[in-house]
């Protein structure tokens, strides 16, 4: 019976695999730049602690939520949350190790990253981490808008 269990959950995966290969999630490198830029950017600005800058990369709606190892955030409150953590921290420096972009469809994107994340607190503790980040985009008119973000600090 484990057998038969695990032969048909081997085979819904495959044609997950197979389907997800069939619908062309791999964007266009046009996509696929703006996207990585719009990411760099965001990079930036948190290596720069500016707040106003991050802010200004992420939709403010009610339904746009920013998870920071499991703490959600709000769209509308992202930018003091982002200026409270800032003032904690002397240093930040935030750099993409790798990154994949795939399309949900031809108005959704998803940009994954792989960071490295080295900071500097107010009293001078440093700490090197690395995190995932998943940033959901929504082309709104011909521009993308990241409508969610999410990352987990692996430890």
């Amino acid at each position: 019976m484990r057998q038969l269990v695990a032969m048909t959950l081997l085979v819904a995966f495959a044609g997950c695999l197979q389907t997800n290969q069939d619908t062309g999630t791999v964007p266009d490198i046009a996509t696929r730049d703006t996207l990585v830029a719009h990411a760099a950017e965001l990079a930036a600005a948190i290596s720069r602690r500016d707040a106003e800058g991050a802010a200004r990369l992420v939709s403010t709606g009610d339904n746009v939520v920013y998870v920071s190892d499991g703490v959600p955030i709000r769209g509308r409150d992202y930018r003091t949350a982002l200026g409270q953590f800032y003032a904690a921290m002397r240093t930040i420096g935030l750099s993409w190790d790798s990154s994949d972009v795939r399309l949900v469809d031809s108005n959704t994107g998803v940009f994954t990253g792989w960071a490295r994340i080295a900071m500097t607190d107010t009293a001078g503790r440093q700490s090197i981490d690395r995190a995932v980040f998943t940033l959901v985009y929504a082309r709104r008119n011909t521009a993308w808008e990241m409508v969610t973000a999410h990352k987990t600090t692996l430890r």
